[in-house]
């Protein structure tokens, strides 16, 4: 595990994510197609529902987009509830900057 200092933020790497980003794990996390509310599922994260809200609004899926833009923000603010290091709620923030920016 390393801590790297920037600023008053601390981050963590650890080798868990290095090998989390190679091959097809990396793939499968990042794999997140337009889904139904009905397809939601309690492991899903915020990063991956964006990614599903980017797809619906890229298939023209509107209603689907916005039911799962508002299950992401939930799990989201429940994520910023959780964490008490508040240089964290930043990733939360800028998820919502690049689905509506697309960036």
């Amino acid at each position: 595990m390393w801590v790297i200092f920037v600023g008053r933020v601390r981050i963590l790497l650890v080798g868990a994510f290095a090998w989390m980003l190679a091959g097809p794990v990396h793939a499968q996390f990042n794999d997140m197609s337009c889904i139904t509310l009905a397809e939601l599922q309690t492991t899903d994260t915020p990063p991956r529902l964006a990614r599903s809200v980017r797809d619906c609004i890229a298939q023209e899926r509107y209603g689907d987009a916005m039911q799962v833009f508002l299950a992401y923000s939930v799990y989201g603010t429940f994520d910023q509830q959780r964490v008490r290091d508040e240089s964290g709620h930043a990733a939360f923030v800028e998820l919502n900057s690049w689905i509506f920016g697309g960036y």
